[in-house]
């Protein structure tokens, strides 16, 4: 399925972080649908996040002088102001890529869009445009829609709290009626909860040996130590590790053993699958005798870094390996039950063992 937000979802949740978004992309990596982002919906959520931002810059340099003059320990005065041309790319990065494994299609093409049926609308008072005859913008994004469905050939969602396009709780009858004339499969939703609860595909458990036979290890290696190797760096530059980790240290699959897993099935011919499976991952350090270089900083703030005297006694043992246990989240994109793609999404350490702990090599 082809989902299209309109301005007004984005700029509800601009970092999209909120479980709305979180849920839609879920979806999007569940059942191989494609999120579209039309230029004339990126340009706005540009222009209005430009707006927003300038607007509350200026209400916190009003508060801030009487917030300062309160302040005694700390001798900051003046308010550092965010340069707003960098949010501004910042956000258009976000748009491009706005999660792990979700690439958005940017659509710059409006060769569809008849100007003559715009004017129409707008002289016409017909819906989207408001009853003023203005909102041209709306019925511009409308008619796009229109014409991306009948290109495309597939459903399309379209996501919008506009009230241009609802009388109530349904679609307002002008939009029903485009719909019907343009023969094309276009679905309207308010919120994206909406839209996600509305989609949810049927589900059905995935015995675990089967699991194992449609998850193997051959498939899932290279990816899942890719992953598993650039999480446990954050998780110790970050501190939650206290032994010595190095990600150019060596990292293997010792076993693999399946927890659980979901079949969800998307339409006729395509199915979905995720599983949740329980991964043994050795890692030990590289052979250099010597600490990780810290020039800036001294083998003091080495030692301190490293969490104190027993981390660098360690980090000095350098062929020590330690055994990690890792939860890694697989998706599998199927054809008639056959697994055509995988995928390793995340990855989450559950517990760490050294080989002197009693967890022996297998």
């Amino acid at each position: 399925m082809q989902i299209i937000l309109d301005t007004n979802i984005y700029l509800a949740d601009v970092q999209l972080r909120g479980i709305g978004f979180q849920n839609l992309f879920a979806y999007v990596r569940r059942t191989g649908s494609e999120l579209v982002l039309p230029r004339i919906v990126r340009e706005e959520i540009v222009a209005r996040y430009s707006d927003r931002l300038e607007s509350a810059i200026r209400a916190v340099r009003k508060a801030w002088k009487p917030y300062s003059d309160l302040l005694l320990e700390d001798d900051s005065r003046d308010f550092d102001a965010p340069d707003v041309k960098y949010e501004i790319r910042a956000l258009r990065k976000l748009l491009k890529s706005p999660a792990k494994g979700i690439q958005l299609k940017y659509v710059a093409d409006f060769s569809g869009v008849d100007i003559h049926e715009v004017a129409k609308r707008g002289i016409h008072r017909m819906r989207p445009a408001s009853d003023e005859g203005e909102e041209l913008r709306d019925v511009i994004l409308w008619l796009f829609v229109l014409a991306y469905a009948k290109q495309s050939g597939s459903p399309v969602a379209f996501i919008s709290g506009d009230r241009a396009f609802w009388n109530e709780n349904e679609p307002a009858a002008q939009v029903k009626e485009d719909i019907r004339k343009a023969a094309v499969d276009v679905r309207l939703y308010r919120k994206t909860a909406d839209f996600v609860t509305a989609n949810a595909p049927s589900s059905e458990e995935i015995p675990t040996d089967a699991l194992a036979k449609m998850f193997s290890r051959q498939l899932i290696e290279q990816p899942a130590l890719s992953l598993a190797r650039e999480t446990l760096t954050q998780e110790y530059w970050g501190g939650r590790i206290g032994r010595l980790f190095q990600s150019d240290g060596e990292l293997e699959i010792v076993s693999l053993m399946p927890i659980s897993g979901t079949f969800y099935k998307v339409d006729k011919d395509h199915d979905f699958a995720e599983a949740k499976i329980l991964l043994k991952v050795k890692y030990t350090q590289p052979a250099r005798g010597q600490l990780p270089e810290v020039s800036p900083f001294g083998i003091g703030a080495a030692t301190a870094i490293l969490g104190g005297e027993t981390q660098v006694s360690a980090a000095r043992n350098m062929r020590n390996p330690d055994f990690y246990e890792i939860e890694a989240t697989v998706f599998g994109r199927m054809e008639r039950r056959r697994l055509i793609s995988v995928e390793v999404n995340a990855v989450k350490r559950l517990d760490i063992r050294t080989a002197s702990q009693g967890l022996d090599e297998p």
